[in-house]
């Protein structure tokens, strides 16, 4: 560890690229208590004014972090969606929120997956998005008026 940190350190680069798997190293190895007090710090992280580049990298890390085995992150999907959006990193923001859509929700998750794929050029799957919303919403009311009537 000390010959990698070392190297790190002296190329600016490497440590970039290693941050994640040395991230998963630490987490691994941090008692709940102490876990939950790092999530909560990179959830204040997440909204605090700090350089797209820091975003962009802890965005990064919960990417990483959803290829372990143990499981990502205990970050809600919404929260890593909007940090996606806020970074501009339209195809995350496209898996968290198809993720958060299908997790069951709300409205404005639609109009979000709306808009990133129309930002990702993606007019097709923007069009099936509508079409699924519009058909879930005309199933609902039919429901309802079988309910009601």
């Amino acid at each position: 560890r000390r010959a990698a940190a070392s190297l790190a350190h002296a190329y600016q680069p490497l440590a970039r690229e290693l941050f994640s798997a040395a991230f998963v190293c630490c987490w691994k190895d941090l008692c709940e208590p102490y876990r939950v007090n790092l999530v909560h710090a990179l959830e204040t992280a997440f909204v605090a004014d700090v350089s797209p580049e820091i975003l962009q990298t802890l965005l990064n890390l919960a990417e990483f972090m959803e290829h372990d085995e143990d499981g990502g992150l205990p970050i809600d999907i919404p929260i890593l969606a909007d940090l996606a959006l806020k970074c501009r990193a339209y195809a995350k923001a496209l898996h968290y929120k198809e993720r958060e859509h299908s997790m069951g929700g709300s409205s404005s998750c639609v109009e979000a997956l709306i808009s990133v794929n129309r930002k990702l050029d993606l007019p097709e799957a923007a069009l099936g998005v509508l079409k699924s919303a519009t058909m879930r919403l005309d199933e609902d009311k039919r429901y309802e008026d079988g309910r009601t009537g």
